[in-house]
């Protein structure tokens, strides 16, 4: 795949197809595969994401202080400067979603329309159970490695309350131990959800453009009503509620294509 250098970072990114710009992120954790397996391929869109700094082939991510919503923005930013791209539509999966948020309030006339699914954050960090179950994660690979800490957290109450409540999530979790450089970069998981996209909801009343949003239930991690909340003040703005993980995943995939694709064609 592709690079670029930013901020002494080699970031990795990924595109497919021609015409107008979709810029897809993908949530914590995650890497480039993630957007490309969730959006429908288009005829006459070109779909781009990259990988955040210190996820996936982006590795390095310079001071762990630089793990959050503002700088991550700048990163997609710096891609879209890179591939000569003025505006796109931007959007993305939970952390990936709180980024596109945050471009959409602070660079608003590089987003043309805008896409949240599965909103992780309202304008704070994230719920302090989800903070702790992050923390715990970042803890065991600390102090353990990924292979023990892996095991040591599979048997932890924490991990066992999120099983109980929706499999997928703590799958979810589970899989934060599988990336090769967790060791070097599990910072990020307790950096990011410390942070927020903003800190005042009022702001997003100032997002115009076409707004996508998808939430789900059962579903701990992204609550169904934090995408009800922004929805609603976000005036041209729809919301659709897409099928739980915990019920399907394959039909949580196609249904939330769907959605996109109806969206772009409908708003052309």
């Amino acid at each position: 795949m592709p690079n670029f250098i930013f901020d002494n970072i080699s970031f990795v990114y990924r595109e497919e197809g021609m015409g107008i710009p979709v810029i897809f992120l993908h949530g914590l954790g995650g890497d480039v595969y993630q957007p490309f397996s969730h959006f429908p391929r288009i005829e006459g869109y070109r779909l781009i994401s990259i990988d955040f700094r210190g996820h996936g082939k982006t590795r390095y991510f310079g001071d762990e202080s630089k793990f959050g919503f503002h700088v991550f923005a700048q990163d997609v930013i710096a891609l879209m400067d890179h591939l000569q791209i003025d505006s796109a539509v931007v959007g993305g999966i939970s952390t990936g979603a709180g980024v596109a948020l945050h471009i959409a309030l602070q660079y608003p006339k590089r987003v043309s329309k805008l896409i949240l699914s599965r909103i992780a954050w309202l304008d704070k960090p994230q719920d302090e159970k989800v903070q702790a179950v992050f923390q715990e994660v970042a803890d065991n690979v600390r102090d353990y490695g990924a292979a023990e800490g892996k095991i040591k957290f599979k048997n932890s109450a924490l991990f066992c309350e999120f099983d109980e409540m929706s499999p997928p999530v703590a799958s979810s979790f589970l899989q934060q131990f599988d990336y090769p450089h967790i060791e070097e970069t599990y910072a990020k998981l307790i950096k990011i959800p410390h942070d927020a996209p903003n800190y005042d909801r009022e702001e997003w009343r100032a997002i115009n453009v076409p707004t996508l949003i998808l939430a789900n239930k059962i579903d701990p991690l992204h609550p169904y009503h934090y995408g009800k909340i922004v929805s609603e003040f976000i005036d041209n703005s729809i919301f659709r509620e897409i099928p739980p993980k915990a019920v399907s995943n394959e039909l949580h995939i196609e249904i939330s294509k769907k959605y996109f694709s109806e969206f772009l064609k409908n708003n052309d």
